[in-house]
C-alpha cells in the first residue's frame, strides 16, 4: 500500500504545484491559450498516475500477467487517451466558439482527464496487493 501512498503524495504535490503556475502565468499573460492550462492540469496528474500505473507491471519478469493486474492496465491506458481526447475537444470547442475559459477551468479539464485512469490504476493495484 506504500505505493497508493506515494502515487497520492506525488498526486497532491502536482495539484499544488501546478496551480500555484496557473496563478503566475495568468499574472504574466496578456492572452489565454486555455490549452497551456489544459496541459498543466494534465502535468498535474501524470506522474501520480505513472507511480501506480508500472507498479502494476511488477517487479519480476512472468510469463504471464497476473488477470487483475492486465485488465487494470489496459482499462486504465484506455481512460487516460479518451480523457485527454474528450478534455481536449471540450477545451478546443470553447476556444472556437468564443466562449474563452477561464485558466483555473481549462486546468480543471486536463486534470479530469487524466483522473478516471489514475482512479482505475489505484483500484487495479489494490485488488492486485488484496489478490497477493
Amino acid at each position: 500500500m506504500r505505493v497508493i501512498a506515494l502515487s497520492l503524495l506525488v498526486g497532491l504535490l502536482g495539484v499544488v504545484a501546478t496551480w500555484l503556475a496557473i496563478g503566475r502565468l495568468a499574472a504574466r499573460a496578456t492572452e489565454c491559450n486555455p490549452h497551456v492550462y489544459w496541459v498543466l492540469g494534465l502535468v498535474a496528474a501524470l506522474p501520480a498516475w505513472l507511480v501506480v500505473f508500472l507498479s502494476l507491471l511488477g517487479s519480476t519478469p512472468a510469463p504471464r500477467p497476473e488477470p487483475v493486474s492486465s485488465v487494470a492496465w489496459i482499462s486504465s491506458t484506455a481512460a487516460g487517451l479518451i480523457g485527454a481526447i474528450l478534455t481536449e475537444g471540450a477545451v478546443r470547442r470553447a476556444r472556437g466558439a468564443g466562449t474563452m475559459s477561464t485558466p483555473r477551468t481549462s486546468w480543471r479539464l486536463g486534470l479530469l482527464g487524466l483522473a478516471p485512469a489514475w482512479g482505475i490504476a489505484l483500484l487495479g493495484y489494490a485488488l492486485k496487493a488484496a489478490v497477493d
